[in-house]
């Protein structure tokens, strides 16, 4: 009696999950017995393979085409006794699991509760702020010829649901702490393209920072802000692979005071929906040594763009703003240029830009 007991609430409980196992096995037995019900009344044009799925399927859907029909009254008793509640019981179950299961995908993207283990060359924005942090992503969306993934916004707070739910390029990821092993490796931090921390005090920026600094791969470029600039320069001495910045109100309104305008173009540098706007690129193995006057001519005559600086680290703490037009530029150096849409290194013609003069 206890088997069979056990075996009764196995039964039970996997009726009300049913599971995929489950539905099959049913779906096996149901149609089964319809094409044994068929056959035994006689119905041989219902029971040949492509006639016997059809007329099951408009069963099922109740459509009731009406061209395929049992003949004799056996097959129109089996049908009615039979057939018809059993398959639309099946079919509405089925259906009901189907949508069962995209609502509890809906839920865990709304919680922020799935599995994103399996991305790569994605960006991971540490930290949700609800007006910086929105406009943030959105002036990331802006430049169409991004070479990145989907965006994950990870966050803490406990109340927060996916905060930019309507944009099929975000992702919304809730952590326990965002120094979890288990929780980067949900959000695929090792295999991200781009990191940007903005936590809710310096304390926590640094904390991350120093958390992921070595977890990124190689090519990842990873950024912080800082509400203090002494906080952002005591990260750039232990994470040398963290491009860190802070609050430069100060230094644009004194640029504004003094030289009209200018607060205007910082503003349009920064943001590639305003037109043109400022990019970086590195420039490939494959590319032979050149001036800086060779590819600032290559770039303004052949692609509309304006070379203004270069620097040998991705962080740009060597950039060098108007550098020397004899200034060598080699494989491996990072380029920034303004223009109209960002470039591609494999769009531009190395050897010919090295060639080009006065």
């Amino acid at each position: 009696m206890l088997v069979l007991r056990q075996l009764y609430q196995q039964l039970l409980y996997h009726v009300q999950v049913l599971s995929p196992q489950v539905f099959f096995t049913f779906m096996f037995f149901h149609y089964s017995i319809c094409w044994i019900g068929l056959s035994l009344a006689g119905e041989s044009t219902l029971t040949e393979l492509i006639n016997f799925i059809y007329f099951c399927s408009v069963v099922g859907s109740t459509v009731g085409f009406g061209d395929l029909s049992p003949t004799t009254p056996a097959g129109k008793l089996f049908l009615t006794f039979y057939m018809i509640p059993a398959t639309i019981i099946l079919y509405a179950a089925g259906l009901t699991k189907i949508a069962w299961i995209f609502q509890k995908m809906r839920e865990a993207s709304i919680q922020g509760e799935r599995d994103f283990s399996d991305y790569t060359g994605h960006v991971i924005l540490f930290g949700w702020h609800p007006v910086v942090s929105q406009k943030t992503v959105e002036c990331v969306l802006k430049d169409k010829r991004r070479q990145n993934g989907h965006i994950i916004i990870c966050s803490t707070d406990k109340n927060l649901t996916h905060p930019m739910l309507d944009n099929p390029d975000v992702r919304f990821a809730r952590v326990r702490s965002y120094t979890d092993d288990e929780e980067l490796k949900r959000i695929a931090l090792s295999k991200a393209n781009r990191v940007m921390i903005h936590a809710s005090n310096d304390q926590d920026t640094i904390t991350i920072a120093l958390k992921v600094s070595p977890q990124v791969k190689d090519t990842c470029h990873v950024v912080a802000f800082f509400h203090d600039e002494s906080a952002s320069q005591l990260l750039d001495k232990h994470c040398r692979n963290v491009e860190c910045f802070s609050d430069r109100t100060a230094e644009q309104l004194a640029r504004s005071m003094q030289d009209p305008g200018a607060s205007r173009g910082i503003s349009q540098l920064l943001d590639p929906g305003k037109g043109a706007t400022h990019y970086c690129l590195v420039v490939p193995d494959s590319a032979p040594p050149m001036k800086v006057l060779n590819l600032k001519l290559a770039l303004m005559l052949d692609y509309n763009a304006t070379l203004y600086g270069i620097s040998e680290r991705r962080t740009g703490d060597d950039l060098r703003l108007n550098p020397e037009k004899d200034s060598p530029i080699q494989a491996g150096s990072y380029i920034h240029y303004i223009s109209q849409e960002r470039l591609l290194a494999e769009e531009i013609d190395w050897e010919k830009a090295a060639r080009w003069q006065l």
